[in-house]
């Protein structure tokens, strides 16, 4: 009796596969429902509780039965099943598993590269400097990986690679590293094999972890010392003048007025190049700076120094940027030309987050407050009740930032 009732469930879950038919199924509360297709026997849909169904089959190989999916319903459509359902039965015949040969085969497409363009396009919440830095390093440490299957990055190559790059940089060997380990860990699971099963990759890029192979980087402190402001500046202003060339577009201009701003006024490097002339106000003398790191906008005096500057290069700027490029219409791009000739020709070794350092060194010396530098700077802080109450005018803020100022100009001006 008992084998009749069985009998009589299974033929009543057997029958030809149509849309209209699989459309119409539900689950019916039970962990998973499993109905069979009358025309191609041995083919299967698998609706599980959350209503996802799914095609499969379960040929023998090797004396043993073993579960093949087919792809997910309606995205793989009944026709497709049953030629694969087909394929799966003569490769289990030919003693081949069809599962390692549809997963090898995927996984063939997914390419390191492939893995970089479409973590940049769902990662919506970097910023535009954190995926220019992410290219940066593909580009220059991991480009001729590009086309490379990630099942083909190996421990040893990982490992090869972050101690090449470290012999020049270690901050940057690090740097590729961690971009690496991130594509890894975004790609496991998140692309499926023929079969519409996800992919488990493992991540070669934990074994430098594991051997405690990641390179000491020690904080930057460099700052520009303030016997060395007057040779820096006068480097600056032999780079270019307002005085003698007001040529439009002109890089070295941009570049040395930019720098000289990022010093006075202690701003980062991708906040004064994203700088728009919308957000100065020359008649209240301040200006306001948009999406900082802190993801909220900040507002900032502008002193007699500042101010003429940006007067200045507001007479021969057209863009809707205050530092534009070449081209006179987009921002300035990193300027590292510019930049490694004030290096060579003044002697002092700087980058443009030096500057910002160099600002807030002063401001430390002139022992100005110290929750009025981090605002100045848009620095986190760490005192709760300072985060959220303290929030000083443009007034209040004027007068620390005119010492800074200051005092800068009195060592470049020193004799």
């Amino acid at each position: 009796m008992a084998k009749k009732k069985r009998a009589l469930y299974i033929m009543a879950k057997t029958f030809t596969f149509t849309k209209k038919r699989l459309d119409s199924l539900t689950n019916n509360g039970t962990a998973r429902d499993v109905y069979h297709d009358a025309k191609m026997q041995g083919l299967q849909l698998r609706v599980s509780s959350t209503g996802r169904k799914t095609f499969l089959s379960r040929p023998s190989l090797d004396g043993k039965p073993i579960m093949v999916s087919h792809g997910i319903y309606p995205h793989t459509t009944i026709e497709q099943a049953r030629n694969k359902s087909i394929e799966a039965f003569n490769s289990c015949g030919d003693g081949v598993n069809p599962n390692k040969v549809k997963k090898d085969k995927k996984t063939k497409f997914t390419t390191l590269g492939v893995v970089m363009s479409d973590y940049i396009r769902v990662k919506h919440k970097l910023k535009p400097k954190t995926v220019s830095d992410y290219h940066g390093l593909f580009n220059i440490f991991l480009v001729d990986w590009e086309r490379l299957e990630l099942t083909k990055i190996t421990q040893r190559m990982i490992q090869d690679r972050h101690l090449q790059i470290g012999k020049k940089s270690p901050y940057r060997a690090n740097a590729t590293m961690r971009l690496l380990r991130a594509l890894f860990n975004y790609a496991d699971g998140t692309y499926e094999d023929a079969n519409g099963e996800l992919i488990a990759l493992p991540n070669p890029v934990r074994q430098i972890s594991k051997l405690s192979n990641w390179y000491e980087e020690k904080p930057r402190t460099n700052t520009i010392q303030p016997n060395d402001l007057k040779k820096w500046f006068d480097e600056i202003s032999a780079l270019s003048s307002h005085n003698n060339n007001l040529i439009r577009n002109n890089a070295s201009l941009t570049v040395g007025d930019l720098l000289i701003f990022i010093l006075f006024t202690g701003l980062r490097k991708s906040e004064a190049l994203g700088l728009l002339w919308e957000d100065v106000d020359f008649e209240n003398a301040h200006f306001t700076v948009r999406a900082t790191k802190n993801h909220s906008d900040l507002n900032l005096p502008l002193t007699t120094f500042t101010t003429d500057l940006l007067l200045k290069r507001k007479m021969i700027t057209e863009s809707q940027y205050v530092f534009t490029g070449s081209d006179g219409v987009q921002k300035l791009d990193n300027p590292y030309k510019q930049i490694k000739k004030v290096n060579e020709g003044s002697g002092v070794k700087f980058t443009m987050h030096d500057l910002r350092r160099t600002f807030t060194t002063i401001a430390s010396s002139l022992e100005i407050q110290l929750h009025v530098v981090q605002f100045l700077t848009n620095h986190s802080f760490s005192d709760v009740t300072l985060k959220h109450y303290y929030q000083p005018t443009i007034e209040t803020l004027r007068k620390p930032m005119q010492q800074i100022n200051d005092y800068i100009l009195e060592k470049i001006n020193a004799v």
